[in-house]
């Protein structure tokens, strides 16, 4: 009699554990599914960087942008580097931060490893 009674109970009890892991178990799954895709999606944007890059000189030109004050510090010109510094400190932030982009694009640094702390 008391199987008839808790037999029903028991396997109800079971199957939802039973349904409760096979969700645990899809929910993994995607989550290990959309984590391949972003990798995926990071690997195809860096072969397109490195390909387009081979033909491009603008990582020559932001070198050259770049070591320009450093040179003008050895030769003399400190004063006037100083100055361009200060002249581009007063620009607008929205300028400040689209030339730190291009850079960093230029050089193949992404702006989400600087942002999470991976650099």
């Amino acid at each position: 009699m008391w199987n008839l009674l808790l037999g029903p109970i028991v396997s109800g009890v079971k199957d939802y554990f039973k349904n409760r892991g096979e969700i645990k178990k899809a929910k993994v799954l995607g989550e290990i599914a959309v984590i391949q895709s972003a990798s995926q999606n990071i690997s195809d944007w860096e072969k397109i960087h490195a390909k387009g890059s081979q033909s491009s000189w603008k990582d020559e030109y932001w070198t050259i942008i770049w070591s320009v004050p450093v040179i003008m510090c050895f030769i003399g010109f400190s004063d006037k580097a100083q100055e361009g510094f200060d002249a581009l400190a007063a620009m607008p932030d929205w300028y400040q931060y689209t030339l730190v982009t291009m850079v960093l694009a230029s050089f193949g640094i992404r702006m989400n490893n600087l942002i999470r702390g991976k650099m």
